[in-house]
């Protein structure tokens, strides 16, 4: 039994505040004496911050039992701290855990910037590329719709305003009017497939992300973790 293994029980009491000054002090005296200790609850540190970070920390008790976390916890002393994405994978294929896709595009959507409108309004559309960078989307939306001079600008920002709303549907329906020729065809692409997302359709999500990052747009870390739900 490795001191991983030994002690992750008193890691999660300590991690929670579970207990006493006196077991508390023990702690810590320990850590400042004992080295292979303080190792140990350093690498365990580390995974309960990754799971953080995912939004998965309060999950982390009801997902994995004790025997899976010694397996994670086992692996990740042999694998350097920067795979912390191919950790990741292969806590979930341990757990079998299914990632939420709404949590993913939390965690991987940013608004595109405005990258047209000038300092000063001097038409419509700038109007509403205006609002739009002030995160004003539903008032871009209301400017958007007066225009009668369809472009791949107007297409793509119209997108853009409606999965800022997670409006999944209308953003698809935008972004689909923008071809290969344009500009903003792979961002389209890309947010496309995070617009699949948010209506729990997977393989759609997967099948846009995974063009927009064959064409180097993208994050590949997403792509593969979709792939890990298939």
């Amino acid at each position: 039994m490795s001191i991983v293994d030994k002690y992750i029980e008193f890691f999660d009491a300590y991690d929670r505040n579970e207990l006493s000054q006196k077991e508390v002090q023990a702690f810590k005296e320990r850590i400042i004496n004992d080295e292979k200790f303080r190792v140990a609850y350093e690498e365990y540190s580390k995974q309960v911050n990754l799971l953080k970070a995912l939004g998965a920390r309060d999950q982390m008790r009801s997902i994995m039992d004790k025997e899976e976390k010694r397996k994670v916890l086992k692996l990740k002393i042999f694998i350097p701290l920067g795979i912390a994405a191919s950790f990741l994978l292969l806590m979930f294929i341990f757990t079998e855990r299914k990632i939420d896709n709404q949590q993913l595009f939390e965690t991987y959507f940013e608004p595109f910037p405005n990258l047209i409108s000038s300092r000063e309004k001097v038409s419509l559309l700038d109007g509403g590329l205006r609002a739009y960078s002030n995160s004003d989307y539903e008032n871009a939306l209301k400017i958007f719709r007066t225009l009668s001079n369809a472009s791949d600008t107007l297409y793509f920002y119209q997108g853009m305003s409606h999965v800022s709303l997670k409006r999944a549907e209308e953003a698809i329906d935008s972004f689909d009017h923008i071809g290969p020729e344009s500009y903003f065809y792979l961002p389209s692409v890309w947010y496309k497939g995070l617009s699949y997302l948010l209506i729990n359709e997977t393989d759609s999500a997967a099948f846009y992300i995974q063009k927009a990052d064959s064409s180097g747009y993208g994050d590949e870390e997403l792509h593969e973790l979709l792939n890990s739900l298939k």
